[in-house]
């Protein structure tokens, strides 16, 4: 392996007058922007669009099972009738619901909120 004294020599040797000039680059330091340490304001970040979705159960199937699926097929899911369904935010539980048929259309009522993590 070249040391970076042999690496410098090396280049000078190939360095051409009418070439670019090779050398290392140099970085200014980084300093704390404004916000460093405080908590952003609810505001900056409100108008943000997220996924929210209603899990109402779950099972595991095969792919051999899946490929036999065909339209009419029923999938049993592992969650009971009237069971509390999972809210989630992009894929992150916010809280439990129960579901709800509102001129028909399906809707949830928020009847638990998860714990917040820090």
């Amino acid at each position: 392996m070249l040391t970076e004294a042999e690496i410098h020599r090396i280049i000078n040797k190939l360095h051409l007058s009418s070439g670019p000039r090779i050398a290392p680059v140099q970085f200014l330091p980084l300093e704390p922007g404004p916000l460093r340490g405080n908590k952003v304001p609810l505001s900056h970040v409100a108008d943000i669009g997220v996924t929210v979705a209603v899990q109402l159960g779950r099972t595991s199937l095969t792919i051999k099972e899946i490929l036999a699926l065909e339209a009419g097929a029923t999938i049993t899911l592992e969650s009971l009738v009237g069971e509390p369904a999972d809210i989630l935010v992009n894929e992150q539980l916010l809280g439990k619901g129960e579901v709800l048929v509102i001129n028909d259309s399906f809707g949830v009522r928020v009847t638990a909120l998860a714990e917040v993590k820090e």
